[in-house]
């Protein structure tokens, strides 16, 4: 007993003589006034914070005090990928350490005293340890709390009397149901011309639905949809099991234009709520925190279910390779996941204003990034469809 009550001192003496506390940093500004006012924006949706001054610059913390270094980078990362915090384009974010001193005791292996002290320090940092795991468990309750109300605050505005587009929506069977939207805004398409199987001529209603004919209960169906020349025609297939669409449930289609582009169009189901698509040229990398580098641009980023989330490819060069990838962000570093692979993530691609291909995600797969292919020549497809555990930071 006595020579692991040393051992645990010499532990804790080795540690510092300093304990650290780390807060999260969500803005540094060169005067108060900037700060006073990021503060209230970020209180207006439920983040509550506060400014302290370091160097004559003034930051905006988050209130929670964090006890170590793994407990603050995870709380970043999470507050990263946070819906509020994208909706603030708040791309960065620091944390800053506060020092303390602490006292240490001197060993004297004949003093029971001592040896009682010591015990009492290595029970504080067992304490510290199990604070910072509940805090950890914390935030993730808080997450995951949070979603829910955002999902339950949608689903009372679906059903709300005073909106009577959305009466349309809510007394059509879901299950049955395509959406038809447009790839950068995400709103419905009214009136769009659908065909199914060259049997059944359809328009989508008032808020893009199209609810399928009674007829089609199972297999494979080919679907093509227009609207005048305002939009690109788009042609794929879905697929319908036991009654209900078990493919993508909505359609994004492109605008025509004047001008040589590639767009790259992602939709998915309702889970997970957010994934993201990303295009790395080796020069240049476009995903939700950076929206446009080179002939890149992320033109919709999509946080709340099935997309579309759409990158465009402006004047792509033939002597350059563009990798395109979806990654689950909300499973990231759970390597056996399959959320990604069964999310009913379809891709589609189109060239200037041609709808090329579209590839969907095969399911029971293990993993969360999704290589789905390359550009390269400037306008050849190759087809990658990989499923790994690779982060976004090694593309």
């Amino acid at each position: 007993m006595k020579k692991y009550f040393i051992l645990s001192l010499l532990f804790l003496l080795s540690i510092s003589l300093f304990s650290q506390e780390y807060k999260i940093c969500l803005g540094t500004f060169n005067n108060i006034t900037k700060a006073e006012n990021h503060v209230k924006l970020l209180a207006q949706k439920g983040i509550p914070v506060t400014i302290q001054e370091y160097n004559n610059e003034f930051k905006v913390l988050s209130l929670e005090t964090l006890h170590s270094k793994e407990a603050a980078i995870f709380q970043k990362e999470l507050l990263l990928n946070h819906p509020i915090i994208k909706q603030l384009n708040i791309n960065e974010i620091s944390f800053v350490i506060s020092e303390e001193k602490t006292s240490s005791t001197k060993l004297n292996n004949s003093s029971s005293e001592e040896l009682e002290v010591l015990q009492k320090e290595l029970q504080s940092v067992k304490n510290k340890l199990q604070k910072t795991q509940n805090e950890l468990q914390s935030t993730k309750t808080e997450l995951s709390k949070l979603r829910t109300q955002v999902q339950n605050s949608q689903k009372k505005k679906v059903t709300s009397p005073a909106k009577p587009v959305q009466k349309i929506e809510e007394t059509l069977p879901k299950e049955r149901i395509i959406t038809i939207r447009d790839s950068d805004s995400g709103v419905p398409i009214p009136s769009a011309d659908v065909n199914i199987d060259d049997t059944w001529n359809l328009k989508s209603n008032m808020v893009g639905q199209v609810l399928l004919p009674d007829e089609i209960q199972e297999g494979e169906f080919t679907i093509s949809v227009k609207k005048g020349n305002e939009y690109v025609q788009t042609e794929d297939v879905f697929v319908v099991t036991k009654g209900e669409i078990t493919s993508t449930p909505q359609i994004s289609i492109p605008k025509a234009v004047d001008f040589k582009r590639i767009k790259i169009i992602l939709d998915w189901g309702e889970f997970p709520w957010d994934l993201d698509a990303h295009v790395v040229d080796g020069e240049n990398h476009v995903f939700f925190s950076v929206k446009k580098e080179g002939n890149l641009e992320l033109d919709r980023d999509d946080v709340n279910s099935y997309g579309p989330e759409t990158i465009t490819i402006v004047e792509p060069a033939e002597n350059k390779k563009y990798s395109y990838y979806v990654h689950d962000c909300s499973n990231t570093g759970i390597n056996s996941s399959k959320r990604l692979s069964n999310s009913q993530a379809q891709v589609r691609v189109y060239f200037d204003n041609e709808y090329k291909t579209s590839f969907k995600i095969k399911p029971n797969k293990e993993g969360f990034t999704w290589h789905v292919f390359d550009i390269v020549k400037g306008d050849q497809i190759v087809p990658k469809e990989k499923i790994s555990t690779k982060s976004p930071k090694d593309y």
